[in-house]
């Protein structure tokens, strides 16, 4: 939404750098009857930044109540008005007092601006591009008046300020009708006009408008036919010397001063039914207006597509164009310098930091001829947010490390690895405790070892027969049994202890397990004998066998081998 910067009014209290919550103001671009519209700026994360406009009240009116509903009604009502013809209302804040309306940025040019510089550039509007525009007026019109609320209710806006200056058209030929700042709808908080109180601008109103009465959507569609007429024939239907002699005018029975005949007829059939005193003589509704404009543009077959406007505007209005962008520049250029002056990190673009494996490439790279400690001792450098935030070369800003950082930094240890660490510590100290378990547990069993009871050994063959043979050698032969058992397991057992007496003086653990093996199982062998009752023999008992035929009793089984730990 660009203007004439002259018409800014200096006494606001707002200037470029001002804030207003997340917007900073870049420039003035507008002035109007009782608001400042600012370019303004959003900056976000990583770069993100994006133009608006802001629209203020003026100084004078911050105390009027009234104006204040105004502004606030303008907000409520064209924020639910979504048409690509109509300039969107996304925000409505206030600020010390200040209230602001945030609205998308228009980078184009006011209808007003255009009709008058092009009779003096040689440049007249092509009734193609002059239907077109209109065309589009009447769209985005038509879409604010059809506007209803939540439970479906027509809202009964009326925009009452259709003239070209709330026009505007870009250089993509693009139109979007703008400031709704005194719209009429039946949900305003400030009421309708009072009796005497006339809004709008003189030359576009409708005669009920300028009288006082009621006005509905047929009095933007007078007002649409005014500048319809002012744009085929360069002149207004009802001028006057004064806004006095206007109103007189426009309040008398006079028509419409018909068009020359250079116009033509289909231009000339919607001027006459748009510019008609009685209301319901009219186009009943603005879509009816364009549909009329439309089908003229059909039958006369003009140039009037969107990139027809475009190739206009860049070829007669292209400096107006390039001066409005190095305005903007500029403006954006003093705000970058305000904001380094003010080292206003916050606000600084931020810087991409490289991929972690680009990162660490490099870092293997940079580290390959540093040794092991001296790579333990120096970890390579990982950038804080601090660093990443501005990236001006003399920023101030000292980078700032958490205390699990600085720890790391403390003790040697790279960054981001310190769970490594406290992984390996764990699995050490799980060892040890495992280690010192195991040698207690087998200290326990060298000192201490179990008492092994063998199974009694069997009697030989021959002490077995000798007792069935005869009752009266039961006791001696039980004895000599015994004695071989005793004879046969101290056989076995003095090897070894033959051995451990020659290897060392005091016993070892093994040898004084063996002699308790060795001790327990000869008793045991005794014991057995001595309680086993003796068989009853026949008669006929043969004669006791010789002490030579005797051959020692087989060696009892030895206990299961479990190795030096008994556990």
């Amino acid at each position: 939404m660009m203007g004439t910067m002259d018409s800014v009014d200096s006494s606001i209290p707002l200037r470029p750098g001002s804030r207003l919550d997340r917007y900073e103001l870049v420039c003035p671009i507008a002035s109007g009857g009782m608001a400042v519209v600012w370019l303004a700026r959003l900056r976000g994360k990583r770069g993100f930044e994006k133009l608006f406009a802001v629209k203020t009240i003026k100084t004078e009116l911050l105390d009027d109540a009234r104006f204040q509903e105004m502004f606030l009604d303008e907000a409520r009502i064209a924020s639910g008005i979504q048409h690509p013809n109509v300039a969107q209302i996304l925000d409505l804040g206030e600020q010390d007092d200040v209230l602001y309306i945030v609205m998308e940025w228009v980078d184009g040019e006011s209808l007003a601006k255009i009709r008058r510089l092009a009779p003096k550039r040689s440049a007249p509007l092509p009734l193609g591009v002059t239907l077109r525009v209109m065309a589009d007026a009447c769209a985005g019109l038509h879409a604010a008046h059809e506007l209803r609320d939540v439970r479906g209710e027509s809202v009964g806006v009326v925009h009452r300020d259709v003239s070209p200056q709330n026009i505007l058209v870009t250089p993509a030929g693009s139109v979007k009708v703008i400031d709704f700042g005194i719209a009429k709808a039946t949900n305003r908080s400030a009421g309708d006009t009072r009796s005497g109180v006339v809004k709008g601008k003189i030359h576009y109103m409708a005669p009920e408008q300028a009288g006082g009465l009621p006005v509905d959507r047929r009095a933007d569609i007078w007002a649409v036919g005014v500048c319809l007429y002012e744009l085929v024939t360069g002149k207004l239907p009802f001028d006057g010397d004064s806004d006095v002699d206007v109103v007189r005018r426009l309040l008398g029975t006079e028509p419409a001063p018909r068009v020359s005949a250079s116009v033509p007829d289909a231009v000339a059939e919607i001027l006459a039914h748009s510019l008609v005193r009685d209301p319901n003589e009219r186009f009943s509704t603005a879509g009816a207006m364009q549909r009329a404009l439309e089908t003229a543009i059909d039958r006369l077959a003009l140039a009037a597509r969107h990139h027809d406007v475009a190739e206009y505007l860049n070829a007669h209005f292209a400096d107006l164009t390039k001066k409005r962008r190095e305005i903007v520049s500029d403006a954006l250029a003093s705000a970058e310098t305000r904001a380094s002056d003010a080292d206003e990190v916050a606000f600084a673009p931020t810087v991409m930091s490289e991929r972690p494996t680009l990162r660490r490439a490099a870092e293997d790279v940079d580290t390959k001829a540093l040794t092991k400690r001296e790579r333990a001792i120096s970890p390579p450098y990982v950038p804080t947010h601090a660093s990443r935030v501005s990236s001006r070369e003399d920023s101030s800003v000292t980078p700032r490390l958490s205390a699990f950082e600085m720890d790391e930094e403390a003790a040697g240890l790279p960054k981001r690895r310190g769970w490594v660490w406290a992984l390996l510590l764990m699995c050490v100290a799980g060892g040890l405790y495992g280690w010192k378990m195991g040698g207690v547990a087998y200290v326990r069993a060298l000192v201490s070892p179990p008492s092994v009871v063998a199974a009694p050994p069997s009697l030989p063959p021959d002490a077995r027969s000798t007792l069935l043979a005869s009752p009266s050698a039961s006791a001696s032969a039980a004895s000599s049994s015994s004695a071989s058992v005793v004879a046969s397991v101290a056989s076995v057992a003095a090897p070894k202890l033959a051995v451990s007496a020659d290897a060392s003086a005091a016993p070892s653990a093994s040898a004084r397990r063996d002699a308790g093996v060795v001790r327990t199982s000869a008793a045991a062998a005794v014991a057995a004998a001595a309680n086993t009752p003796a068989p009853m023999a026949p008669a006929s008992a043969s004669a006791p066998p010789s002490a030579a035929s005797a051959e020692p009793p087989p060696m009892p089984p030895a206990p299961p081998s479990t190795g030096d730990n008994p556990y």
